[in-house]
């Protein structure tokens, strides 16, 4: 199983309850717990969510900065064997980081990194969770700056109930028009 599909995001009609977080932003100022509509499941898979965007930052942080960091490559594209090292480390320790967010059996495997994080705690924020039978749907809005230009993305979690605790089954991401 792939933990980003890069398609376009289907259009979803979701049974049972839909909560919206307008007005929520990175900062954090607003809680799941502040949302009247959610329920617990939604909330916990809000919370999960929110943790799994500020470890893999700071995950992609470290990565870049090893990757910047002298010594990593000759000419700025072929690989020094610490260079090498380098990256076995960041593939190792994005799998250690990020594999307790997700449901046992999804291959972890990094993404290519760069200076602006993929998922970022000040550019990424929840938009809505839908609990259905026994999964929660979180939609995420994502707009990174990429130098002078701001792109728009959204990210769908979803999550699946692994013995009574939430976990990632999947990420899906779409760049908005």
């Amino acid at each position: 199983m792939r933990i980003y599909a890069f398609s376009m995001l289907r259009l979803m009609l979701l049974a049972g309850t839909v909560a919206t977080a307008e007005g929520c932003n990175s900062s954090r100022e607003d809680s799941p717990a502040a949302q009247p509509k959610m329920t617990d499941k939604e909330q916990e898979a809000w919370k999960l969510v929110e943790d799994f965007i500020a470890a893999h930052e700071s995950w992609e942080r470290q990565a870049y900065g090893d990757w910047k960091a002298p010594g990593t490559a000759v000419d700025g594209n072929q690989l020094t064997p610490e260079g090498l090292d380098r990256m076995r480390r960041a593939n190792d320790n994005y799998a250690k980081t990020l594999s307790p967010f997700f449901v046992p059996g999804v291959e972890v495997s990094a993404p290519g990194w760069g200076s602006t994080p993929v998922h970022a705690s000040d550019a990424e924020s929840v938009e809505s969770a839908a609990e259905q039978s026994g999964t929660v749907i979180i939609r995420t809005k994502s707009t990174p700056q990429y130098g002078t230009f701001t792109a728009t993305e959204t990210f769908e979690y979803t999550l699946k109930d692994v013995d009574g605790t939430l976990r990632i089954d999947s990420i899906e991401w779409t760049p908005d028009p």
